[in-house]
């Protein structure tokens, strides 16, 4: 463990207390269909409907299954979730752009939902994909506080964007700021442009 956030830490400690005292089933041990669900879930960050990953994947139930039978997911009321301590940053490191954007587009239910699209569609390279999500999800955010930690969130990932289309995410940033009433956020973008 190299972290020395506490959050990080606490997220560990969480995943290591409800560690299955068998060890689970490796990726490469993984059929095509459930390899393909569990990076839609990795994706999402989040719970996902067996609808939704229906529409992404044509045997998603089946793949649910072997997945849920591996201990890599939980399933409840319909909604398929990571198991606390499957570790699936290599899955998400590894997925296609054409997957960062399916899952991105499912993206929709919330403020939260929205910037992690936009992160997904940022990943992908879709910066005005991005771009109108951060919009949706800022001009949508339920409260200042909110706002601010996905604010926050977006200026962390756009300043990894060289060239144009990082001055581009931040002018658009600092005009959504401004308009939100945010000038020192505004200002901020600015300077980092």
């Amino acid at each position: 463990l190299t972290s020395t956030d506490l959050r990080s830490l606490e997220a560990w400690w969480s995943r290591a207390r409800r560690a299955p005292s068998t060890p689970m089933a490796g990726f490469d041990d993984l059929g095509a269909s459930a390899a393909r669900v569990l990076t839609f879930v990795a994706l999402a960050g989040r719970s996902l409907s067996i609808e939704s990953l229906t529409k992404l994947e044509a045997d998603a139930k089946t793949a649910i299954e072997e997945l849920a039978l591996a201990d890599f997911v939980t399933i409840t009321s319909g909604l398929v979730s990571a198991s606390p301590w499957a570790e699936l940053g290599e899955l998400e490191a590894e997925a296609s752009n054409a997957d960062r954007i399916a899952v991105a587009q499912l993206l929709t239910d919330d403020s939260w939902a929205r910037a992690h699209a936009a992160a997904r569609y940022l990943d992908a390279g879709g910066h005005d994909d991005a771009d109108a999500a951060m919009d949706k999800a800022l001009r949508h955010g339920a409260d200042a506080q909110v706002n601010g930690e996905l604010s926050a969130r977006w200026f962390e990932a756009v300043g990894k964007i060289t060239g144009r289309a990082g001055l581009t995410l931040r002018l658009k940033s600092a005009q959504r700021a401004l308009l939100l009433g945010e000038a020192a956020e505004a200002q901020r973008w600015c300077e980092s442009a």
